[in-house]
């Protein structure tokens, strides 16, 4: 959020124009030349021909009634220059919305620069006894800002120039006239509040957030503000009473002293001539005046004193006059103010309802759709209910008959269940008995046989009645290993050598009907038959058993 700034500049019409360079002068560090170009002068006059333009006629008409040449006001704007009543040339301001943070981004700087141009050229309008001479808006520094001349122009003075520079009188002229007048309560202050306001609604126009800026009036309200008012017109206006009342009587006393026993008051002009000495020396020269016949020197002081007082008030009253003007001017543009306000208030009020209605029915329309929308939801969520309730139903149907089914089969899968663990105690024997055909117990070799040969090479082994196999270690003596001799001492297993099973020729037409041979209740072919029975004598003739070993 932004806060709009109106300090008093300088009035460097060199750093206003970025003239630096042009008379040899470095730029200062705080200026980015490269965004120089993007500056914008909107008004750019040349001071001395801005007095001619403002002042000229007014001097001119001073000048005509002057009889002395020494009393002529040749060029006003010298005289303002050489003048020790406090006056400048011009006056500066600089104006501007927010600081450096707040300008982040392009469209900000974009948007505070529209604002500015807007503002000046409102501003002889909304303040007619200011005459702009520069209007420029820096955009190479770190925050667009306007730095904004301007002449001030009063009015009304009977004696003197009837227009002249003078900034409070401009102001209160336009208005803007304190209450109790101070030095941090005054007329200035008063119309730059006033500035910063306008400014800061064109601001908040644009976009921009704005800080709230302090009434204009202090701290009165408005019905304070209007007996304020009234209050210092009523002393104003008995003031003037008083004033009046004095001139009649001193219109009384110097015309009952000028027509003192009847006698008419003679004024008639002449001319004193020079007066020369002996030797042709002037000594005192023409002197030219009014001589008046039947009034004393007292009563022609007194006159004078009439007369002077008399300009005196005059000019008072007419000042007078113009500031009662004022007040009533200021008391109008007050109460067009809190009738503008009053109206815009009304129109804020106005476009809220409307912005309530409308949301209202936005809200309403988003219900309606939001209602429709679960509307169909319901409608295919019901239908997909009603489709899972059937296909429950067929499920329960069909759980219903493999139940039933299940019941049938309950007696196969007994019978299957019988076969699995005979076929897996048929297959651990006949694994074992397979595994112990090709076993040869220690025992049954050849006295003398070394089994540390053997054992080396790591072929001793242990044969268990579960089928597994573990090589034999020795012990300290160089017999079986602790284990083996407790095992083999329990029945548990047998130590020996595995042997080479011998190889059997067999036609391939047995081996398949072998091979294929799966129910023990259907009997051998003869040739099957005849053909193991073979092997087997063959077996016991050379006094060992012999195992068919497919290839």
């Amino acid at each position: 959020m932004g806060r709009i700034s109106m300090p008093q500049g300088k009035g460097s019409q060199l750093h206003n124009r970025r003239k630096y360079e042009e008379i040899g002068k470095e730029v200062p560090e705080h200026i980015n030349t490269k965004l120089t170009s993007q500056n914008i002068t909107l008004v750019d006059l040349n001071i001395r021909q801005a007095y001619q333009s403002i002042f000229g006629k007014a001097v001119a008409e001073y000048n005509n009634k002057q009889r002395r040449s020494d009393r002529k006001i040749e060029d006003y704007y010298s005289y303002i220059q050489k003048s020790k009543n406090g006056e400048k040339l011009f006056y500066e301001d600089i104006l501007q919305w927010g600081k450096k943070e707040d300008f982040q981004s392009e469209e900000t700087r974009e948007k505070a620069k529209r604002a500015l141009i807007e503002y000046v050229n409102t501003f002889e309008q909304r303040n007619p006894n200011l005459k702009l001479i520069g209007a420029y808006i820096h955009m190479d520094e770190a925050s667009p800002h306007l730095h904004l001349d301007y002449v001030p122009v009063a009015h009304g003075y009977k004696r003197g120039l009837s227009a002249r520079n003078s900034l409070d009188r401009a102001m209160k002229e336009m208005g803007f006239i304190p209450e109790k007048e101070s030095r941090q309560n005054n007329a200035t202050k008063m119309w730059k509040e006033n500035e910063r306001s306008y400014f800061g609604d064109i601001c908040r126009n644009m976009g921009l957030s704005v800080e709230a800026e302090r009434k204009a009036r202090g701290s009165l309200s408005v019905e304070e503000y209007k007996a304020a008012k009234d209050e210092m017109l009523k002393g104003i206006e008995k003031e003037y009473a008083k004033k009046e009342q004095a001139i009649a009587e001193i219109d009384r006393i110097t015309s009952y002293m000028a027509l003192q026993g009847n006698e008419a008051v003679k004024a008639e002009n002449m001319t004193i001539e020079p007066k020369k000495s002996f030797w042709g020396k002037t000594e005192s020269l023409e002197r030219k005046g009014v001589f008046i016949e039947n009034m004393d020197e007292q009563q022609i002081h007194t006159l004078m004193g009439r007369v002077k007082f008399s300009d005196k008030l005059l000019d008072e009253s007419a000042y007078t006059e113009k500031y009662c003007e004022m007040i009533k001017r200021s008391a109008k543009m007050e109460a067009e103010k809190i009738r503008s306000e009053a109206t815009a208030d009304r129109n804020k009020v106005i476009a809220k309802a409307e912005g309530i209605l409308r949301q209202k029915e936005e809200i309403i329309a988003a219900a309606e759709r939001w209602a429709k929308s679960l509307q169909a939801k319901y409608d295919e969520l019901s239908e997909k209910v009603m489709s899972l309730l059937k296909m429950e139903r067929r499920l329960q149907g069909e759980v219903a008959e493999l139940q039933d089914k299940r019941m049938e089969l309950e007696p196969i899968k007994q019978e299957v269940e019988e076969m699995k663990k005979a076929k897996s105690i048929l297959s651990g024997e006949l694994s074992y008995e397979f595994t112990r055909s090709k076993f040869r117990s220690w025992r049954s070799m050849p006295f003398g046989s070394s089994y540390d040969t053997y054992r080396e090479k790591g072929e001793l082994l242990a044969l268990y009645k579960d089928g597994t196999i573990r090589k034999v270690g020795s012990n300290k003596q160089g017999g079986f290993d602790e284990k083996t001799l407790n095992d083999e001492k329990a029945g548990l297993c047998v130590v020996g050598i595995m042997q080479e099973e011998e190889k059997v020729q067999m036609p391939k037409r047995l081996l398949n009907e072998l091979l294929q041979k799966t129910d023990n209740a259907v009997g051998l072919s003869e040739d099957l038959g005849a053909f193991i029975q073979q092997q087997k004598e063959v077996s016991k003739i050379a006094g060992k058993e012999t195992h068919l070993r497919l290839r």
